[in-house]
């Protein structure tokens, strides 16, 4: 488990966190088209919705304490694929990383998911992206780890 990245350079990630929430960031957007220093990051592809913040609804900005409500709205249940490039300016010879990033955005802030089928079905999301990362028959001891990631602040699985 680890903190949300500025910027990574693993194959697989997964994100257990929305990028907004309570009227607070709660992880960098590191997959937009930028420029990191000598690293220049290209987003290839996304697919299954979009991670938007909430719209104010009151005068009063409660920021970390204002929870995010519980929906049954489909479209904010679906997890996100994002495929992204890394290239080093320094090093133009290197072929781009590809970077597949799979976000549960329906796993809320200081709380568990509504139902166990929010993590069923994000672990079925990580293994169908591993296979199109790494190909059908591969050994998991094999390939490196999934890098899963919340926040910037201790993460939500972890000790409190």
């Amino acid at each position: 488990m680890s903190q949300g990245p500025l910027i990574l350079v693993n194959k697989l990630t997964c994100r257990i966190t929305k990028q907004f929430e309570g009227g607070s960031i709660k992880c960098g957007n590191y997959w937009e088209d930028k420029q990191y220093g000598p690293l220049r990051v290209h987003q290839v592809s996304h697919s299954g919705g979009e991670d938007k913040g909430q719209t104010a609804t009151t005068g009063f900005d409660f920021g970390m304490a204002a929870s995010t409500p519980k929906t049954k709205d489909t479209e904010q249940a679906a997890h996100i694929k994002r495929v992204f490039e890394v290239s080093n300016d320094d090093h133009p010879e290197a072929a781009p990383r590809k970077i597949t990033q799979i976000q549960c955005v329906s796993w809320p802030d200081f709380d568990v998911p509504e139902s166990a089928d929010v993590l069923l079905d994000l672990i079925r999301d990580v293994d169908e992206a591993f296979v199109d990362v790494y190909g059908s028959g591969k050994d998991r001891q094999e390939e490196p780890p999934v890098l899963v990631h919340c926040k910037f602040t201790p993460c939500q699985m972890g000790p409190r």
